[in-house]
Protein backbone atom coordinates (compact mmCIF):
# COMPACT_ATOMS: atom_id res chain seq x y z
CA UNK A 1 0.00 0.00 0.00
CA UNK A 2 1.47 3.03 -0.74
CA UNK A 3 -0.22 6.73 -0.05
CA UNK A 4 -0.18 10.01 -1.45
CA UNK A 5 0.48 13.32 0.43
CA UNK A 6 -0.15 16.38 -0.76
CA UNK A 7 1.26 20.20 0.16
CA UNK A 8 -0.97 23.14 -0.49
CA UNK A 9 0.52 26.11 -2.59
CA UNK A 10 0.34 29.06 -1.81
CA UNK A 11 -1.94 30.05 -5.72
CA UNK A 12 -4.62 27.53 -4.21
CA UNK A 13 -3.26 24.34 -5.90
CA UNK A 14 -1.72 21.25 -4.15
CA UNK A 15 1.51 19.17 -4.98
CA UNK A 16 2.65 16.14 -4.16
CA UNK A 17 4.67 16.19 -1.01
CA UNK A 18 5.87 12.75 -0.41
CA UNK A 19 4.81 9.13 -1.04
CA UNK A 20 3.95 7.26 2.14
CA UNK A 21 5.07 4.07 2.17
CA UNK A 22 7.69 1.93 4.00
CA UNK A 23 11.37 1.71 2.34
CA UNK A 24 11.18 -1.96 1.85
CA UNK A 25 8.03 -1.81 0.41
CA UNK A 26 8.62 0.14 -2.02
CA UNK A 27 11.59 -1.79 -3.14
CA UNK A 28 9.15 -4.77 -4.01
CA UNK A 29 8.77 -5.12 -7.68
CA UNK A 30 5.51 -7.04 -8.98
CA UNK A 31 7.63 -8.55 -11.43
CA UNK A 32 10.08 -10.61 -9.23
CA UNK A 33 9.34 -13.09 -6.83
CA UNK A 34 9.09 -10.78 -3.45
CA UNK A 35 9.81 -12.92 -0.29
CA UNK A 36 10.74 -11.73 2.69
CA UNK A 37 14.31 -12.82 1.69
CA UNK A 38 14.66 -10.97 -1.59
CA UNK A 39 13.34 -7.66 0.09
CA UNK A 40 15.86 -8.36 2.55
CA UNK A 41 18.37 -8.51 0.27
CA UNK A 42 17.37 -5.32 -2.05
CA UNK A 43 17.36 -3.13 1.65
CA UNK A 44 20.84 -4.83 2.44
CA UNK A 45 21.60 -3.94 -1.28
CA UNK A 46 20.28 -0.70 -1.14
CA UNK A 47 22.14 0.57 1.95
CA UNK A 48 25.26 -0.93 0.80
CA UNK A 49 25.42 1.36 -1.81
CA UNK A 50 24.73 4.14 0.18
CA UNK A 51 27.11 4.06 2.72
CA UNK A 52 29.75 2.76 -0.25
CA UNK A 53 29.43 6.73 -1.05
CA UNK A 54 31.42 9.74 0.02
CA UNK A 55 29.86 12.01 2.51
CA UNK A 56 27.38 10.66 5.97
CA UNK A 57 24.97 8.85 5.02
CA UNK A 58 21.37 9.19 6.66
CA UNK A 59 19.43 6.49 7.52
CA UNK A 60 15.33 6.37 8.42
CA UNK A 61 15.36 4.29 11.66
CA UNK A 62 12.58 2.62 11.06
CA UNK A 63 14.34 1.32 7.66
CA UNK A 64 17.75 -0.06 10.43
CA UNK A 65 14.88 -1.51 12.43
CA UNK A 66 13.19 -3.37 9.18
CA UNK A 67 9.80 -1.96 9.82
CA UNK A 68 6.96 -2.32 7.60
CA UNK A 69 3.82 -0.71 6.49
CA UNK A 70 1.57 0.44 9.69
CA UNK A 71 -1.86 -0.63 7.70
CA UNK A 72 -2.98 -0.87 11.08
CA UNK A 73 -1.84 2.95 12.19
CA UNK A 74 -3.51 4.08 9.01
CA UNK A 75 -6.58 2.56 8.67
CA UNK A 76 -7.09 3.66 12.76
CA UNK A 77 -5.95 7.13 12.05
CA UNK A 78 -6.81 7.78 8.50
CA UNK A 79 -3.40 9.58 8.76
CA UNK A 80 -1.45 9.04 5.28
CA UNK A 81 2.10 9.55 6.99
CA UNK A 82 1.67 6.41 10.04
CA UNK A 83 1.72 4.23 7.17
CA UNK A 84 5.72 4.74 7.24
CA UNK A 85 6.12 5.79 10.83
CA UNK A 86 4.91 2.93 13.01
CA UNK A 87 4.50 3.52 16.68
CA UNK A 88 7.31 1.26 18.25
CA UNK A 89 7.37 -0.27 21.43
CA UNK A 90 10.57 -0.57 23.11
CA UNK A 91 10.24 -4.05 25.19
CA UNK A 92 8.30 -5.45 22.06
CA UNK A 93 11.02 -3.74 19.45
CA UNK A 94 13.71 -5.70 21.39
CA UNK A 95 12.09 -8.92 21.21
CA UNK A 96 11.60 -8.77 17.65
CA UNK A 97 14.97 -7.32 16.89
CA UNK A 98 16.23 -11.16 18.54
CA UNK A 99 12.96 -13.62 17.32
CA UNK A 100 11.57 -11.94 14.22
CA UNK A 101 13.99 -12.89 11.32
CA UNK A 102 12.69 -10.54 8.97
CA UNK A 103 13.95 -7.41 11.49
CA UNK A 104 16.90 -9.26 12.37
CA UNK A 105 18.57 -10.21 9.50
CA UNK A 106 18.00 -6.61 8.08
CA UNK A 107 19.13 -5.07 11.62
CA UNK A 108 22.50 -6.96 11.88
CA UNK A 109 23.25 -6.87 8.37
CA UNK A 110 22.64 -2.45 8.46
CA UNK A 111 24.58 -2.36 11.98
CA UNK A 112 27.40 -4.57 10.40
CA UNK A 113 27.72 -2.43 7.23
CA UNK A 114 27.66 0.53 9.76
CA UNK A 115 30.59 -1.29 11.91
CA UNK A 116 32.47 -2.14 8.82
CA UNK A 117 32.62 1.50 7.27
CA UNK A 118 33.12 3.05 10.73
CA UNK A 119 36.47 0.62 11.14
CA UNK A 120 38.11 1.26 7.43
CA UNK A 121 39.52 4.74 6.48
CA UNK A 122 39.05 4.33 2.94
CA UNK A 123 35.02 5.01 4.12
CA UNK A 124 35.98 8.40 5.52
CA UNK A 125 33.87 10.90 4.01
CA UNK A 126 36.87 12.41 2.25
CA UNK A 127 38.58 9.79 0.66
CA UNK A 128 38.35 9.50 -2.95
CA UNK A 129 35.49 7.77 -4.61
CA UNK A 130 35.02 6.37 -8.22
CA UNK A 131 32.11 4.58 -10.23
CA UNK A 132 33.22 1.74 -12.00
CA UNK A 133 31.86 0.30 -15.24
CA UNK A 134 31.42 -3.43 -14.69
CA UNK A 135 27.75 -3.72 -16.59
CA UNK A 136 24.62 -2.97 -16.16
CA UNK A 137 23.67 -5.59 -13.71
CA UNK A 138 26.48 -4.28 -11.03
CA UNK A 139 26.50 -1.38 -9.15
CA UNK A 140 30.19 -0.66 -8.57
CA UNK A 141 32.15 1.76 -6.54
CA UNK A 142 36.09 2.09 -5.39
CA UNK A 143 36.71 3.82 -2.32
CA UNK A 144 40.52 4.64 -1.69
CA UNK A 145 42.67 6.80 0.93
CA UNK A 146 46.38 6.83 1.56
CA UNK A 147 45.80 3.23 3.56
CA UNK A 148 43.64 0.82 1.51
CA UNK A 149 41.27 1.20 -1.25
CA UNK A 150 38.06 -1.40 -0.70
CA UNK A 151 35.92 -1.79 -3.86
CA UNK A 152 31.37 -2.33 -3.30
CA UNK A 153 30.49 -4.64 -6.46
CA UNK A 154 26.70 -4.82 -5.34
CA UNK A 155 24.38 -7.52 -7.57
CA UNK A 156 21.30 -4.38 -8.40
CA UNK A 157 19.06 -7.59 -10.37
CA UNK A 158 17.01 -10.36 -8.71
CA UNK A 159 19.04 -12.66 -10.83
CA UNK A 160 22.00 -15.13 -10.02
CA UNK A 161 25.10 -13.31 -12.29
CA UNK A 162 28.49 -14.29 -12.82
CA UNK A 163 31.23 -11.11 -13.32
CA UNK A 164 35.03 -10.86 -13.98
CA UNK A 165 36.17 -8.97 -11.31
CA UNK A 166 39.26 -7.63 -12.15
CA UNK A 167 41.33 -7.52 -8.34
CA UNK A 168 42.37 -9.63 -5.22
CA UNK A 169 40.88 -8.97 -1.88
CA UNK A 170 38.58 -10.41 1.10
CA UNK A 171 35.08 -9.34 1.12
CA UNK A 172 34.91 -7.83 4.36
CA UNK A 173 31.39 -8.97 5.04
CA UNK A 174 32.27 -12.67 4.99
CA UNK A 175 36.06 -12.59 5.36
CA UNK A 176 35.68 -14.85 2.26
CA UNK A 177 38.91 -13.93 -0.50
CA UNK A 178 37.36 -12.85 -3.94
CA UNK A 179 39.49 -13.28 -7.29
CA UNK A 180 38.31 -13.53 -10.79
CA UNK A 181 35.23 -14.76 -12.08
CA UNK A 182 32.46 -13.99 -9.19
CA UNK A 183 28.90 -15.71 -9.15
CA UNK A 184 26.64 -13.21 -7.27
CA UNK A 185 23.45 -14.32 -6.14
CA UNK A 186 20.56 -11.78 -6.25
CA UNK A 187 21.04 -8.57 -4.80
CA UNK A 188 24.36 -9.96 -3.11
CA UNK A 189 26.54 -7.41 -1.82
CA UNK A 190 30.84 -7.29 -1.59
CA UNK A 191 32.78 -4.92 -0.13
CA UNK A 192 36.51 -6.14 -1.25
CA UNK A 193 39.50 -4.65 0.45
CA UNK A 194 41.84 -5.29 -2.24
CA UNK A 195 45.21 -6.98 -1.25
Amino acid sequence: MVKISYKDNPDGTQSVYELNINYGEALKNPEEDTTDQLVIQKIIAAHSILLMFQGVPAIYYHSLLGSKNDIAGYEKSGINRRINREKLEINQLTSQLESDPYRNKIFTSLTNLIQIRRAHPAFSPFSKQEILNLGSEVFALRRKSADECIYGIINVTCDEITKEIPLNGVNLLNEQRVSGKVMLSPYEVLWILQD
